[in-house]
């Protein structure tokens, strides 16, 4: 799966290997209990709210991260 800022969290929290990444690259970051309220949303949209801790340089990280896999 190819990952942009257009996938949904969704895609991200049912994808073992994506989480395993996520979990190096932004650690922590998804571990909050109240994500599935969120994850129809896109990568982009989660990471506009500054509660997810997620700047749009830690989304390129992720991404690009997720995309060598």
């Amino acid at each position: 799966m190819t990952y942009t800022k257009e996938s949904k969290l969704e895609d991200l929290l049912n994808d073992p290997a994506g989480m395993e990444v996520a979990a190096k690259v932004i650690p922590g970051r998804l571990d909050n209990p109240l994500i599935g309220m969120v994850k129809h949303m896109t990568l982009e949209k989660v990471a506009s709210y500054p509660q997810a801790g997620l700047d749009k340089e830690d989304l390129d990280k992720l991404i690009t991260a997720l995309n060598a896999q």
